[in-house]
């Protein structure tokens, strides 16, 4: 896989000849906007207000949506408010980021379903399974802007996890922070469904006999 010139985006192949399917997970400044940047003809849905400030901003046309309709609207192949996307040559989406289309939908669903009654919407996780619902939507759109040839780079926030171990201790790791829960688990959907997850971070450095994070420098491990 090669994007750009960035040498972090050369790993394998994809599954198939179409476009590839991507996760960038960090912390917030580790770098994924830009980073993601490097996508061929990318265009950026900008659901978190990042990409306008950053340097590369020009290289690509950006959407910012303001709800979960008009994000779901833009991400549409054909439609009065679906982006131009052969129109403009766009050979990669960049979707910045999973965990605010998450919040986006949960409001979406909360007003919709449930007349604004955060009571309702969290009984019996009956506001998370619609919440699931909306996400695998989103999923499916994005598949077939894959299926069409496009890459799609979804960047998302990470969060702490750990496994129990019986036999020792448990095991600690870092993954995407999306809803997780035995029947709502977007975070599954999404990893599954990816072809290759990135962690991008920064490398830590001793000073003085103290660790800590060289900004000078990121990292990223597939």
């Amino acid at each position: 896989m090669s994007f750009g010139k960035s040498p972090a985006f050369t790993t394998g192949a994809p599954k198939d000849a179409k476009g590839w399917r991507i996760i960038l997970h960090g912390n917030a400044g580790t770098g994924k906007t830009t980073l993601s940047a490097f996508a061929p003809k990318c265009a950026v849905i900008d659901c978190e207000n990042n990409f306008q400030q950053l340097r590369v901003r020009d290289k690509a046309p950006c959407f910012t949506p303001d709800s979960w309709s008009s994000l779901m609207d833009a991400l549409a192949l054909t439609g009065a408010n679906a982006l131009p996307w052969r129109a403009q040559g766009i050979q990669s989406i960049i979707l910045d980021s999973l965990t605010a289309c998450e919040r986006m939908a949960s409001d979406y669903i909360l007003q919709v379903a449930f007349a604004g009654d955060m009571l309702k919407f969290t009984e019996w996780g009956r506001g998370a399974s619609q919440v699931y619902l909306q996400m695998e939507k989103l999923r499916l759109i994005l598949e077939a802007h894959r299926n069409a040839g496009r890459n799609v780079v979804c960047i998302s926030h990470s969060r702490d996890a750990e496994k129990s171990n019986t036999e020792g201790d448990d095991t600690k790791y870092i993954e995407v922070s999306l809803m997780k829960s035995e029947k709502t688990n977007v975070t599954k959907s999404f990893v599954n469904w990816s072809d290759a997850i990135g962690f991008v971070y920064f490398p830590s450095s001793v000073k003085d006999n103290i660790r800590k994070p060289d900004t000078s420098k990121r990292c990223i491990d597939f």
